[in-house]
């Protein structure tokens, strides 16, 4: 006779790739029944995060081990789901005594992930936008908020237009390909530079903080400034970052500046999951070769560089830019497309990365 615990033990075989535990102890295995009548054993395996970059591995891992102990006396049923875990809190937002932000409105949000470069023009609002399409896509619960206070891209790379509705006195984000979003863009002309200084930044990022009802998300995505000025000196001492990817174009003069931004963030606590490197090559259309428009920078030659996790290169693309200024982004017009399975690679590795620092209070 086979019972429950039997069929756990038999699934302490299966560890998770990334983070070397088992999946017992990684406290994905639920719902475990053995039905001795119908000779039936069912199991329901808990993915970390719907992008789950082992998710294929891991259900056959699942179902080989199950078949080759059970299957010659019992049918074998198992089921997967996904549940994403909340990131644990970084250093600098426990340390903070006092907060300007009420984080009601962020309470049901499980991570939230800010998009960052030092250097302007590389990309960032589009990677932004792509990366957070792609976590929707794999089905999780997304929101992006475009804090590019003085350059509000995000609406027109969606084709949102309109002041979004309020609600019980919250601003309602309008949700577009599966993910709610909110812009700057949305709440003023958008044809009106905006000139700001720094206290009337930080209350406009303040208020969409708190303004805004966002409901439960498994993943925000921060859409932010370049630079490293007040408004990330405020988000990493008042919201509790889950982490930052950084985005740069390959040349030096950009991932100094890049570097320069990576470690503010660092100083402060906040966990850096890794570097997109955007417009990295130029993929030519005729004989498929790589041609590098940027001079490459040796990341071995640069200690403060090669540290950093290289989570992928997207390539230079005529269609990336079309798209985006059509308002209909290139991984949700042509899903199909090298670029855009390019994105969905890099998400599932920044989902993972997400999942690592969740299980870390894990005894193993």
């Amino acid at each position: 006779m086979v019972k429950e615990e039997d069929v756990k033990n038999v699934l302490k075989k299966v560890i998770d790739p990334d983070l070397g535990i088992d999946i017992v102890k990684m406290g994905m295995v639920s719902n475990v029944k053995v039905d001795e009548n119908s000779k039936k054993i069912e199991c329901e395996i808990v993915l970390t995060t719907p992008a789950c970059p082992a998710k294929s591995k891991i259900e056959d891992d699942v179902r080989n081990v199950l078949n080759e102990e059970f299957s010659k006396n019992y049918t074998i049923d198992v089921s997967f789901k996904s549940v994403v875990k909340r990131a644990p809190e970084n250093v600098a937002y426990k340390t903070q005594a006092s907060k300007i932000i009420n984080l009601d409105n962020i309470k049901d949000v499980k991570n939230i992930v800010a998009i960052y470069s030092c250097k302007g023009g590389v990309g960032k609002s589009t990677v932004s936008v792509n990366l957070a399409l792609s976590l929707a896509n794999y089905g999780a619960k997304v929101g992006l908020l475009d804090l590019d206070l003085h350059g509000p891209n995000v609406p027109i790379m969606l084709g949102l237009v309109g002041q979004p509705k309020i609600r019980n006195s919250k601003i309602v984000p309008p949700e577009i390909y599966g993910m709610k979003v909110i812009s700057v863009g949305l709440l003023i002309d958008n044809s009106s530079p905006i000139i700001w200084r720094g206290p009337i930044q930080t209350t406009a990022v303040k208020q969409l903080f708190e303004d805004v009802g966002w409901g439960e998300l498994d993943y925000l995505i921060l859409d932010l400034p370049p630079g490293s000025g007040d408004i990330h000196i405020t988000l990493s001492q008042n919201i509790p970052l889950s982490g930052i990817v950084v985005v740069s174009t390959p040349q030096l003069v950009a991932m100094i500046d890049t570097i320069k931004g990576v470690n503010m963030f660092e100083k402060m606590g906040t966990p850096i999951l890794g570097m997109i490197i955007n417009m990295a090559y130029y993929l030519c259309s005729h004989c498929k070769e790589k041609n590098y428009i940027f001079p490459r920078v040796d990341i071995n030659n640069h200690d403060e560089i090669k540290n950093i996790n290289i989570l992928g290169e997207i390539p230079f693309d005529y269609e990336i830019a079309e798209l985006s200024d059509k308002g209909s982004p290139i991984v949700i017009e042509k899903e199909n497309h090298h670029i855009s399975k390019l994105f969905l690679e890099i998400t599932s590795k920044v989902a993972a990365s997400l999942s690592i620092l969740s299980s870390k209070n894990l005894k193993v």
